[in-house]
């Protein structure tokens, strides 16, 4: 069983990470990750974010706009989840928070959340392969890019702007957690 998800991973995988840049027709709306999350997750995703001290604002977000309810789903679901200093490091993310501002709060949360279970071992897997980043779609429908300089992870948006992975794979009982120091702009 877990040869024919290797396999099934490692062919979808091919098919929509780019090695030259973006292309927005080689990646599948659902990927096809491992079934699973890591073991270990006893919270879900929403309750993590609730519980650490360093996404106090993410999480209040999540409320006001209703992935938290999404986030306490079966899923699996990846999140990138910037901690409060990203938010602070930047006066457009903190004026997300006004009520004026929430379809535009919803649209940049769901730019972080990918459908599926993608640890660093996946993008390491396709990295080996000669991948140069792997291209991943959000649920906002729009695509990030996870990369490694070095020893660094780093995902970037679609304007070029790289937050590095401060804490990767954190297992969850409906997927994975990467924390990053900076908000990703759709």
């Amino acid at each position: 069983m877990k040869k024919i998800c290797f396999a099934l991973l490692t062919l979808w995988a091919t098919g929509c990470v780019s090695s030259q840049g973006p292309s927005r027709t080689s990646t599948p709306s659902q990927p096809t990750s491992p079934a699973a999350p890591a073991s270990g997750g006893r919270v879900n995703i929403a309750q993590h974010a609730a519980r650490s001290q360093e996404h106090s604002i993410l999480t209040k977000a999540l409320k006001e706009t209703g992935f938290v309810n999404t986030l306490q789903n079966s899923g699996p679901f990846t999140v990138f989840a910037p901690t409060d200093s990203a938010f602070h490091k930047s006066p457009e993310a903190t004026a997300l928070l006004q009520p004026d501002q929430m379809n535009r709060l919803r649209k940049v949360l769901a730019y972080h959340i990918v459908t599926g279970v993608w640890q660093t071992k996946n993008f390491q897997e396709a990295l080996d392969r000669g991948i140069q980043r792997v291209e991943l779609r959000t649920l906002a429908g729009e695509y990030i890019y996870v990369s490694k300089n070095g020893d660094q992870w780093l995902v970037t948006d679609k304007t070029g702007h790289e937050a590095k992975l401060e804490t990767t794979d954190y297992a969850v009982s409906n997927g994975i957690v990467h924390v990053t120091d900076a908000v990703l702009w759709p």
